[in-house]
């Protein structure tokens, strides 16, 4: 049945009003778009709905994204001794030990403009260890300093570093024990799995290596653990108490790749793929020691040595991160 001449006056008069209505609404909605995509707040007339946001809000200031971002770690050639500098996908920076020479440390920091630090580690008081840590305190600001409460009795270099840190203004002083998650920012895990948190004073060297800080830091699916100069005793140790959890990507290698660490039990625990020794050419304690490197190329790993290939750096957070070698610091 068809419509009556009423009925199609009626449609007629509701299409007209829709149109009025569309026509008068255009400059609000107009305004409203505007607003969305310049972020500027629209208040609405009343009886109009907001329109939804056209993209997707970015995350709050105090929750920082570290989406697609890499955590790098560069293998320092200090000469015979160690250091490891460390960009965290946050933006902030760790350094791990200091070597054995300011100017070594020197020479490192200003080819990379490095005048600030978030966090540093001193392993244990050896001063291949920590000589180059007075530059660091001298040269950069430091906001926290991580270290064990062992004093080496037959050093004062030591002393030394750790009166800088004390003096360093607004430096947090930290004393690690075993199983602490250290705060280093979002999606990075930095456990510690070995320290010497009770005050004492040591005089053998042995014992001071194995008192060294270890901490495994892991990142996006990847992870690198940190030995220190951690001897057989105290891997033993982790390996009793930790197991399967000490596996890790890449291994900085304990005691410049010494006969006195990386035990076949040990390495086949952690498995790296990679392993990093920190050693001066034609040193005078013969590392590394061929036992040592049999046993780590046994399980697989490829061995990287700062005597050899210089300054490393390793990215870990993007599928196959190259390994990045230089003879400059």
């Amino acid at each position: 049945m068809g419509m009556t001449r009423a009925h199609r006056a009626s449609m007629r008069f509701v299409i007209l009003l829709a149109g009025l209505w569309l026509f008068a609404s255009a400059p609000v909605f107009a305004q409203e778009l505007e607003s969305l995509k310049s972020g500027e707040p629209f208040a609405l007339p009343s009886g109009f709905l907001r329109l939804g946001p056209l993209t997707s809000q970015p995350p709050a200031p105090d929750e920082p994204s570290v989406s697609g971002a890499a955590l790098t770690v560069t293998f320092v050639d200090v000469g015979q001794g160690d250091s490891e500098y460390i960009e965290l996908p946050n933006g902030q920076n760790v350094l791990i030990d200091g070597g054995p020479k300011d100017e070594a440390m020197a020479a490192f920091l200003g080819s990379r403009g490095i005048t600030h630090i978030d966090h540093v580690v001193l392993t244990h008081p050896h001063s291949d260890h920590y000589n180059g840590l007075r530059h660091v305190f001298n040269a950069t600001q430091v906001d926290n300093f991580y270290d064990n409460r062992v004093d080496n009795a037959s050093a004062t270099g030591d002393d030394k570093v750790r009166a800088q840190a004390a003096a360093e203004p607004g430096c947090k002083r930290h004393y690690p024990v075993a199983g602490e998650l250290l705060d280093w920012g979002p999606g990075v895990e930095a456990k510690v799995f070995h320290s010497c948190p009770e005050a004492g004073a040591k005089t053998k060297s042995s014992e001071l290596n194995n008192c060294s800080i270890v901490i495994k830091l892991s990142y996006a699916g990847s992870s690198v653990l940190f030995m220190g100069d951690l001897g057989i005793p105290v891997e033993t140790e982790l390996v009793s108490r930790y197991g399967d959890e000490l596996r890790a990507d890449v291994l900085k290698v304990g005691h410049h790749g010494s006969y006195s660490s990386s035990t076949a039990e040990f390495l086949s625990k952690v498995r790296p793929k990679d392993a990093y020794i920190s050693l001066a050419a034609g040193n005078d304690y013969g590392h590394p020691h061929q036992v040592a490197l049999d046993r780590i190329e046994a399980v697989g790993a490829e061995v990287h040595r700062t005597d050899k290939k210089g300054t490393m750096t390793r990215t870990i957070g993007r599928p196959a991160a190259p390994l990045v070698a230089s003879s400059a610091p």
